[in-house]
């Protein structure tokens, strides 16, 4: 099953972006419609004729509904030309085909983009693809409305989001919440942790956060959410810590930002063993203990499990700077439950904090989607894990010249994938000028893990494991 991680920005979210626009002023940036836009820095000149332009466009869409692609497609291509000026050179320097000078076939991933009828932007939500239905479920994170608890399922058959009522999810419901973790297991979703306040302090006016400490499940078949017994003492509270299945045993917990600072430590939420009678209803949490040398404590990263290996990607301190050298990686052996460096070759993501990874394929690939980036959208890799040393590969990514599915950058977004078909599925972020963004977006990175024999000419915003 893919190990999946989830990641946050700074402790106190003083290090993110434009976290005190939420908190402040209770709302967060405009957004007309279906384009997020942001005047931040340019001429009132720029600001009034942009408002001429989206009038007019706004008119295309009341009054001409069979001209609303092309006249959002118009709009996107504007907006992007002046936001990211290099990306029309690009188009231009490679015959409008997007990154299309990569020849080989698994060095290249195709985007595709859902703009319309989405639900609210926002950072620090969590997402996972049900393995059963096809579904993509997203919960909560940090909006225009501050902490959401709202519930969301993209329906890959009909193409379109369904929010689920807050009153089905009962009492036991997680709460509103942000830079949480959530993992799909089966017959249930797990959710972990998360900041679910914050709010200044009247000395020193220092941002502080409230941490949640319990595990919650959704039940797949009613829809309702409730809170498990689980044997042991739990994990002090936390929020963006990153999570990871291990085989059919347990779900792995790496630190996260808590009450005392960036976490280090490991966690297991067992899972009960059907061969013991005595264990068969009863979740069970068990701190690892492992003996120095461990790596340093940090948030905003993500982790993955091949095999015995657990691999962790970025992450950050209240120090900033890299943990971890730029041609290694951080890897848990499970197996004898000790942390080890490895090399790796081939150039890797820039970015520390803001990392979604997922396992992909049957080859033992990794998909990184990079917390940074500049262009057209964030980076994104493939770890090959196969051979005797692990090797990245940057992915060149090809939107098909269609600029309705160009979004540009963003941080804080997340992610889930559908590893068996090479499908990883992105919402939401900030971009570099503060717009929260409510876009979904599709990777499709099934050639470049092996898995595309039959490919369909053109990308869909939706490929199911058939």
């Amino acid at each position: 099953m893919p190990g999946l991680g989830y990641g946050g920005h700074g402790q106190h979210f003083v290090d993110y972006g434009h976290y005190e626009e939420f908190e402040d002023l209770g709302v967060g940036p405009a957004e007309y419609g279906d384009v997020s836009l942001s005047f931040r820095g340019l001429p009132m000149v720029f600001v009034f004729a942009a408002a001429f332009v989206a009038t007019g466009y706004y008119l295309l869409f009341v009054f001409d509904p069979r001209g609303k692609k092309r006249a959002y497609a118009e709009t996107a291509k504007a907006q992007l030309e002046s936001a990211w000026p290099a990306a029309k050179e690009e188009e231009e320097e490679d015959g409008g085909g997007g990154d299309r000078e990569a020849a080989d076939p698994r060095t290249r991933a195709i985007v595709s983009c859902m703009l319309m009828d989405n639900p609210q932007g926002r950072i620090g939500g969590s997402m996972v693809f049900n393995d059963a239905s096809g579904d993509v479920c997203l919960y909560g994170g940090l909006g225009g409305d501050g902490f959401l608890d709202d519930e969301h399922v993209y329906d890959g058959e009909d193409g379109a989001w369904v929010a689920m009522s807050q009153n089905k999810g009962g009492p036991e419901a997680p709460g509103p919440r942000a830079f949480h973790a959530m993992l799909y297991l089966g017959s249930v979703v797990l959710v972990y942790g998360g900041a679910t306040e914050a709010r200044r302090t009247y000395k020193g006016n220092r941002k502080v956060e409230d941490y949640d400490e319990a595990a919650y499940l959704l039940n797949l078949e009613s829809g309702e959410w409730f809170k498990p017994e689980i044997a042991g003492a739990p994990p002090p509270a936390r929020a963006a810590p990153a999570l990871a299945v291990y085989k059919d045993e347990a779900v792995v917990v790496f630190g996260g930002r808590t009450a005392s600072g960036f976490a280090n430590d490991v966690w297991k939420l067992q899972f009960p063993r059907p061969e013991d009678p005595d264990e068969a209803a009863t979740l069970a949490w068990k701190r690892v203990h492992i003996d120095d040398p461990k790596p340093p404590g940090r948030d905003g990263h993500a982790a993955a499990i091949v095999e015995e290996q657990l691999i962790v990607f970025g992450g950050g301190d209240e120090a900033g700077g890299a943990l971890c050298p730029p041609d290694a990686l951080e890897v848990l052996d499970l197996s004898l439950n000790t942390w080890g460096l490895v090399e790796c070759g081939g150039e890797g993501p820039r970015a520390q904090r803001g990392l979604q990874a997922h396992a992909v394929g049957d080859a033992g690939d990794v998909c990184v989607v990079d917390g940074d980036g500049a262009g057209l959208f964030n980076d994104v890799y493939v770890l090959r894990t196969a051979r005797d040393t692990l090797n990245w590969t940057r992915l060149a990514l090809d939107w098909r010249s269609d600029w309705t599915m160009v979004p540009g950058t963003r941080t804080g977004h997340c992610s889930c994938a559908n590893g068996a078909a090479g499908t990883v599925f992105v919402f939401g972020g900030e971009d570099q000028n503060g717009v929260v963004n409510n876009a979904l977006l599709v990777v499709d990175v099934a050639t470049a893990v092996g898995l595309a024999e039959n490919k369909p000419s053109k990308p869909s915003i939706w490929r199911r494991d058939s």
